[in-house]
């Protein structure tokens, strides 16, 4: 698809310049000054994409969800960079690492995931039909544990609580990348290399659920694979979803607190996938949940696209991301997602702490419910 193909497809032209994606961009409010309406009018202009910002937008969706004439921004922008792949590159963060671990993710390199994250104490069935998707926190501890010390408790917390539940869950062993990254930043070939070769793990498996916490996992794997290969096979559950139905039906007890928690929604989990109640009512059983201003379809982006182009500015939209979460007088963030646990642990270490901006505390929703677990 061309770019002027994708503008009629996902109604660039509708767009009349009425500034509410401006707005909600977390890009627009930052020296870079990048605009979606701005984006149309120049694409408009020149007739093509050739010149243009394509790596400020960080593809949360934020703008096509206020859009009032459903234009499809971070649709159409994700296959201006598919045309344009190869010609014009975003910078790439932390020496390239993430990204080049993905490449040989694709390329068929190693042999999956070796589980290294596994303990003694979680229960497995590798005759069952549901399978815990893990994706790349194994892989994404070993660069970020510096400020992220422990990221494979996710997949642990994960496993335990699908446990209290009476699920014992099967591990997909070549499972690799969900892509996720590849897809928005438009490299289509290892998007599909990634993507194809999880299809065929998965149904080889036998399995007929893939659990996963991951909000980026579950939208790639259960939205965009579909659209893309058609009919799976098999459903796509995130855990909130499991988790939030065990409460309701007295499957699963969590002990409560007076703490106060402010939760970060993740892109993908609400805007991509709509995703909202089932994490509040995991935090509801737990303590108050006290919203930020911007919550729900209108929350804030955590602020970095795919590992890619996080600069000072991303790092000062961050920093008043978590300035927001501490207004409201949580005692810690709760977020469903690894990579905002991560750039914002990030940017709260490099440039978010002295006097008057202390610290706030923040914790994986999973890993925080498993704590809870009542025994």
């Amino acid at each position: 698809m061309t770019s002027l193909e994708a503008a009629r497809r996902f109604r660039a032209y509708d767009c009349i310049s009425c500034g509410h994606c401006t707005y909600s961009c977390p890009a627009a409010h930052g020296a870079r000054r990048f605009s979606p309406r701005k984006f149309m009018e120049e694409f408009t202009d020149r007739g093509g994409s050739e010149g243009l910002d394509l790596w400020s937008c960080m593809g949360c969706a934020a703008c096509t969800t206020i859009c009032p004439h459903g234009v499809d921004f971070h649709s159409f922008m994700r296959e201006v960079r598919v045309e344009r792949n190869g010609i014009d590159a975003p910078i790439r963060t932390h020496a390239g690492i993430v990204s080049a671990i993905r490449d040989l993710d694709a390329a068929g390199k190693g042999h999956g995931h070796k589980h290294s994250w596994t303990a003694p104490d979680l229960q497995f069935d590798e005759r069952s039909e549901v399978a815990i998707f893990i994706g790349c926190v194994p892989v994404l501890d070993v660069v970020f544990r510096d400020f992220q010390p422990d990221l494979p408790d996710m997949p642990r917390s994960a496993v335990r609580l699908l446990n209290a539940i009476g699920i014992k869950p099967r591990l997909i062993r070549e499972e690799r990348c969900c892509g996720h990254d590849a897809y928005w930043l438009g490299e289509m070939e290892t998007f599909d290399r990634l993507a194809q070769q999880n299809l065929c793990a998965i149904r080889e498996s036998g399995v007929r659920t893939i659990v996963t916490y991951c909000p980026e996992c579950h939208h790639t794997i259960g939205r965009v694979y579909q659209e893309r290969f058609g009919d799976l096979g098999f459903e796509v559950v995130h855990l909130s979803q499991l988790l939030e139905a065990a409460l309701r039906e007295g499957r699963l007890e969590l002990s409560s607190s007076t703490e106060r928690l402010t939760y970060q929604d993740p892109c993908r989990l609400g805007r991509g996938s709509g995703i909202y109640a089932a994490p509040r009512a995991l935090i509801e059983r737990m303590g108050e949940l006290v919203e930020m201003g911007r919550s729900g379809a209108s929350s804030a982006c955590c602020g970095s696209t795919c590992f890619a182009q996080c600069d000072r500015i991303t790092k000062s939209w961050q920093l008043t991301r978590l300035e927001e979460a501490r207004s409201t007088g949580a005692q810690r963030l709760v977020t469903s997602c690894p990579k905002c646990l991560i750039h914002l642990s990030c940017a709260q270490k490099e440039m978010g702490t002295y006097v008057g901006r202390p610290r706030i505390e923040m914790v994986d929703l999973f890993s925080l419910a498993a704590s809870r677990l009542k025994k």
